[in-house]
């Protein structure tokens, strides 16, 4: 039998089994639908705080471009949104520090007011509480009913992720472009420092000349040799 055939062999006892509420040994390896949820989604804050790993504060506040938001209202809108959706309207929790509504919800400030943010560890700290409610209320969440709305919140963090990685293309491009117009003024003023230099120089060269113009008489005889003789010599 073909590895093939053996797997669809497997599914349709896994079926079986399960339509007749029991478990099969080769279901049972595979993971669950909340393991994969859990899975997708601690692989996916990893990569969203991997591009945090040396951000300074000011980068982290700094609105890099009119369309876009700072990186560090990013992070704080993730924990937000999943607190919305997961522990208010479907867990029925209280809101999870209530001040950050304000500060993180997508139709409340302007992107030139999302600049006054809390630290990095202030607002890691807000991503893991939240997280840490989720994932105990994943263990008993209806998912027949809510597995697209879980989905939905992983590939919402995964899109912000994107635009986080842009924003700080768009900084480092920034940076890169100011480093390099600062390098050409430094150019700039060494060659004038230079020219400034070379004019000197040449000013004292005209003194010199000017003074040998002036000197007496030298007071050495005449050469004793004939002038052809002279030429003769110096060829």
């Amino acid at each position: 039998m073909t590895s093939i055939s053996k797997a669809i062999q497997s599914d349709v006892l896994a079926n079986a089994d399960r339509l007749n509420g029991r478990s099969h040994p080769l279901s049972d390896a595979l993971p669950t639908l909340r393991q994969q949820i859990k899975q997708g989604m601690e692989a996916c804050r990893n990569s969203t705080l991997a591009l945090f790993n040396t951000v300074d504060y000011e980068t982290f506040c700094q609105q890099a471009h009119p369309d876009f938001s700072p990186i560090g209202w990013h992070l704080g809108h993730i924990a937000y949104t999943e607190s919305l959706w997961l522990l208010e309207h479907s867990a029925g929790l209280p809101p999870q520090f209530p001040p950050y509504r304000r500060l993180f919800a997508a139709d409340s400030l302007p992107k030139t007011e999302r600049v006054y943010l809390p630290d990095l560890a202030e607002v890691q700290a807000y991503l893991q509480t939240v997280r840490n409610a989720v994932f105990a209320y994943l263990e008993t969440a209806p998912l027949d009913k809510q597995e697209r709305l879980w989905r939905w919140l992983l590939q919402h963090e995964s899109q912000h992720g994107e635009t986080i990685a842009l924003v700080l293309e768009l900084i480092r491009s920034h940076e890169s472009v100011v480093s390099g117009h600062e390098s050409q003024v430094t150019s700039q003023d060494q060659l004038k420092t230079q020219n400034s230099k070379l004019k000197t120089q040449n000013s004292k060269l005209k003194t010199q000349n000017s003074k040998l113009k002036t000197l007496p008489p030298s007071p050495l005889p005449p050469s004793p040799f004939p002038a052809l003789h002279s030429r003769r010599l110096l060829r």
